[in-house]
């Protein structure tokens, strides 16, 4: 049995929502005339409208046909703007989006800037403020980056939009079902799917502010494939509000027991190998000097994000992450696929680059996933760097030393540790567990 620790739960749909989806499904073949189509489609928009905090006289809710619906943004900008518009969007979303907006960019209908996440892989206001133009009229940042696990600051975007009389589109799917959805209340176009909350990967909700809303718009709606509103979707829909309910029941515990699994996941690399944070990586004089360590990149992930990216620093050779995915994968883990694109898209030191490695916990793990994880990560590190059981050893003397309240300081480094960048000052505490040439 495979041990899931990516960001698509598609093949996690919980029996219960399977049962549901089956028993509807054999009441349609049967013709039941009992089942008011209608009535299910205003109940479940009832539900969405009162768990995502929107009012139904602000936005019109859309029924929409999984991922592929997540590009109407782009057939509807010829209808919503009468002249050509600059557009701002990630190059870390959504690679669907691509083929729709190079069709614009064709007929000259956009022109596009295409931001890179910053070094900690989100963007700020300042990022979007230095690109804007005049005619700047659409940006397209999702709540966060699921490969990369970061949080994009969907409050202050949406802030300077309104300020600057800018359409804003998010994707809200690490948001949603997990997360309180308090700062969504003004986007103006709002996209979630159900497959990271258990529920079927071909059904989505596209949420519209109804004064962009004209007769061209909805004539196309009403022409397009998108919807899904009729009879036969009705176990779909009715599955994938099933998946909600059941994401939303003891969520706060649901949430707690994540947490703890990244905490453990965490403490037991430390006992591993050391760990070092992203943020202090950069303040170092010089990365050079680094023997192994874990960086961990997204520092925010205990609380606010669910996937956790590290990679596998070493300054002695050049650690393959392709390499050791295939690994877990031949040992059943399945983990964050880091596309070529995402992984060349921010600006990365090679050396992280070359081991960076992506993992997504929910609920459906357990500690005994995660020890299986580590250990056969430990195992596919080996395959490349082969003292790395020595250098384990090495961290486990070293932590058992910091243990003991007597010791103040651990002659393990050369002289001078490192120092800080901006400050010049020795930074020796941070990073007494970092093993250095």
């Amino acid at each position: 049995m495979s041990i899931i620790l990516k960001n698509n739960y598609s093949k996690l749909i919980s029996s219960k929502i399977l049962d549901e989806i089956n028993k509807l499904q054999k009441l349609l073949e049967h013709k039941n005339d009992n089942i008011n189509t209608d009535i299910i489609i205003t109940k479940y928009k009832d539900y969405i409208y009162n768990y995502l905090g929107l009012s139904f006289t602000k936005y019109e809710l859309f029924i929409t046909n999984g991922y592929k619906s997540y590009s109407l943004i782009y057939d509807i900008i010829p209808i919503l703007f009468n002249t050509k518009i600059h557009i701002i969007i990630l190059n870390t979303d959504e690679s669907i989006l691509s083929a729709n907006y190079k069709k614009l960019l064709i007929n000259n209908k956009i022109e596009i800037t295409i931001l890179t996440p910053n070094k900690y892989g989100y963007i700020t206001v300042d990022e979007i403020t230095n690109v804007k133009k005049k005619n700047t009229k659409l940006i397209i940042i999702p709540y966060s980056n699921k490969e990369l696990g970061t949080i994009n600051n969907i409050k202050d975007i949406y802030s300077f939009c309104k300020i600057n009389n800018i359409l804003y589109f998010s994707n809200i799917n690490d948001l949603f079902g997990y997360n309180n959805t308090k700062n969504i209340n003004n986007i103006d176009i709002i996209f979630a799917t159900f497959d990271k909350i258990y529920g079927p990967t071909n059904i989505s909700i596209l949420l519209i502010k109804k004064k962009l809303l004209n007769q061209d718009i909805i004539n196309f709606f009403n022409q397009s494939n998108y919807f899904l509103n009729n009879k036969k979707n009705i176990p779909l829909i009715s599955g994938s509000l099933y998946s909600l309910l059941h994401i939303i029941k003891n969520r706060e515990e649901k949430n707690t027991k994540i947490k703890n699994l990244k905490l453990y996941l965490l403490d037991k690399l430390s006992q591993i190998l050391p760990i070092l944070k992203y943020t202090d990586y950069y303040n170092l004089y010089t990365q050079s000097i680094i023997k192994l360590t874990l960086i961990i990149i997204n520092d925010s992930f205990i609380d606010k994000s669910n996937t956790i990216l590290f990679s596998i620093f070493s300054n002695k050779i050049k650690i393959s992450n392709n390499n050791i995915s295939k690994s877990l994968e031949q040992n059943n883990i399945q983990i964050n696929n880091l596309s070529f694109n995402i992984i060349n898209s921010i600006n990365y030191d090679n050396r992280i680059k070359n081991g960076l490695i992506s993992i997504t916990i929910g609920d459906h793990n357990k500690q005994s996933d995660i020890n299986n994880f580590i250990k056969y990560f430990i195992e596919a590190i080996k395959v490349q760097y082969n003292n790395i059981y020595d250098e384990i050893k090495d961290n486990i003397i070293v932590n058992k030393k910091l243990s003991q309240k007597k010791i103040k300081k651990v002659v393990r480094f050369s002289n001078p540790i490192c120092i800080d960048k901006q400050t010049k000052k020795h930074n020796f505490p941070k990073l007494k567990s970092i093993l250095i040439l």
